[in-house]
C-alpha cells in the first residue's frame, strides 16, 4: 500500500537535517533510514545507504527523485551455480 499524497513524503528529521547541510559539499554520509524518500534537494550528494551488512555507495541523480534509499542498497547476494568442467561428474 502506498503513503496517501496528502500526507506528502515520508523523510526522517535527522537524516533531513543532516543531508541539507552536506548540499554543496564533497563530503559523503552514511544512512542506515532506507525507508525515506529521496528528495530533489539532495541531487548531487554522494550517499552510502546500509543493507544490513554493509554500505552501498551511489550518486543521486534527477532519476532518482520519489523513490526510496533502499531500492538503490541491494540487500540479496545473488549465487550463480557453477558447473564442473569438461561436463564431468564426481
Amino acid at each position: 500500500m502506498t503513503r496517501s499524497i496528502w500526507k506528502g513524503p515520508y523523510i526522517r528529521n535527522s537524516t533531513l537535517t543532516i543531508l541539507q547541510s552536506l548540499i554543496g559539499k564533497k563530503k559523503i554520509f552514511e544512512i542506515k533510514c532506507r525507508n525515506s524518500v529521496i528528495l530533489p534537494v539532495f541531487v548531487g550528494l554522494f550517499l552510502k545507504v546500509h543493507n544490513g551488512r554493509s554500505y552501498t555507495r551511489f550518486y543521486i541523480k534527477e532519476s532518482m527523485v520519489g523513490h526510496k534509499l533502499g531500492e538503490f542498497s541491494v540487500t540479496r547476494k545473488y549465487i550463480i551455480k557453477k558447473s564442473k568442467p569438461n561436463g564431468k561428474k564426481s
